[in-house]
């Protein structure tokens, strides 16, 4: 069964390390379905759905294209699989 209303939130988090730890205990405190999280530096996205899974949101995907640290990437987080 489906839930009735499904929380989406989209987040440009450039510079999230400094402020990881504020920044995943506001998205708990909102419990999110799905989160688009804009700005994430591929040597942070580990860590970071790492922090994710933790608050129930375990299932993610990127649109990264390159595995160099510096590059900026969408990171897609939920707390359920996608089908495709």
């Amino acid at each position: 069964m489906l839930a009735d209303t499904i929380t989406v939130i989209s987040w440009n988090i450039t510079r999230w390390v400094q402020q990881s730890e504020a920044q995943v205990a506001a998205l708990g405190s909102v419990r999110p379905d799905i989160v688009a999280l804009q700005e994430v530096r591929e040597g942070a996205r580990e860590e970071l759905t790492r922090r994710l899974a933790k608050i129930g949101l375990p299932f993610w995907r990127s649109t990264a294209s390159s595995e160099s640290p510096d590059t900026t990437q969408t990171v897609t987080v939920a707390c359920s699989p996608a089908d495709r």
